[in-house]
């Protein structure tokens, strides 16, 4: 939830807007909202035509516990993911990403004027390799 309202425009969502995101009963968030709201993670504010809605946005110490767990989770994948990597598995790793990406996003080639690599829309592989 935190994250969440993090990535939102201003950090702060109405609750209808933070319960459709999370893909979570309006109860199941409000009862989570109360008890971030204890914690001193998030607050109540007034939104919408002449405040009569409800927002929830983040606080100071909201948005501080949300970027410490991103670090810490940064650091994990990175100690348990990558560093135990060999040399060839990490060349190989980004070789498959690059073209993952590549596959997915084309990018525009200056020197040609067209685009490398495929298309989401293009069938995945041809079993040759």
């Amino acid at each position: 939830m935190l994250m969440t309202l993090l990535r939102a425009p201003g950090r702060e969502l109405r609750v209808g807007e933070l319960s459709e995101s999370l893909d979570w009963e309006k109860s199941r968030v409000s009862h989570q909202l109360t008890r971030m709201e204890n914690r001193g993670f998030v607050e109540r504010t007034r939104c919408g035509a002449g405040g009569r809605r409800t927002g929830i946005g983040l606080t100071a110490k909201g948005r501080h516990a949300a970027q410490s767990a991103i670090l810490v989770h940064a650091g994990n994948i990175r100690r348990y993911f990558l560093d135990p990597l060999t040399p060839e598995q990490t060349v190989a790793i980004r070789a498959w990403s690059e073209q993952m990406i590549d596959h997915i996003e084309p990018r525009h080639d200056e020197a040609t004027g067209g685009t490398t690599g495929g298309t989401a829309d293009e069938t995945v592989g041809d079993g040759a390799a």
